[in-house]
């Protein structure tokens, strides 16, 4: 039987092409940041054990970046950055593969989420009544600090 001198080369997997645009970079990665903020999300990837992978370990590592002001004023789920400086632990990461441990997250973000959307729509009707009641006494409030500071408006007076 003769051999065939003509040897295909074994066909090769193709590895994904990089990202090169670089705003599709950032938006890839902002989306993936903002998915930790959703603690069902990470009990998922503990329980399929790419928490315990050394190469997602050194990604969430070099998400960090996100928590730097410039990166952080695009999070809509500031969540995301706490629960990701969390999982620079590996005793955190070990603990989301518990779904008591899980829910127990889930119930405290959502508590600190009602209490904490509570407490600014009380801050912004204090605003307003302070604002309304300087206004009823001829006192103008700096909106940009509401505290006790307060610039008396200057009436003027026929002569």
């Amino acid at each position: 039987m003769e051999i065939d001198s003509t040897v295909k080369e074994e066909e090769q997997p193709k590895e994904e092409e990089p990202i090169e645009d670089e705003f599709e970079r950032f938006q890839i990665e902002l989306e993936f940041v903002q998915a930790l903020a959703n603690p069902h999300y990470l009990h998922f990837l503990a329980q399929h054990r790419h928490l315990d992978q050394p190469a997602m370990i050194n990604y969430l590592k070099y998400m960090l970046y996100w928590t730097k002001p410039e990166y952080a004023q695009y999070v809509d789920y500031p969540d995301c950055l706490f629960f990701l400086k969390l999982l620079q632990s590996p005793k955190f990461r070990k603990e989301l593969a518990i779904r008591e441990f899980v829910e127990f997250l889930y119930r405290q973000q959502f508590y600190n989420w009602t209490k904490g959307h509570r407490l600014s729509e009380i801050k912004k009707e204090l605003e307003k009544q302070t604002e309304e009641t300087a206004v009823a006494e001829g006192v103008m409030v700096d909106s940009q600090n509401t505290s006790s500071q307060s610039k008396e408006v200057v009436k003027s007076q026929p002569n």
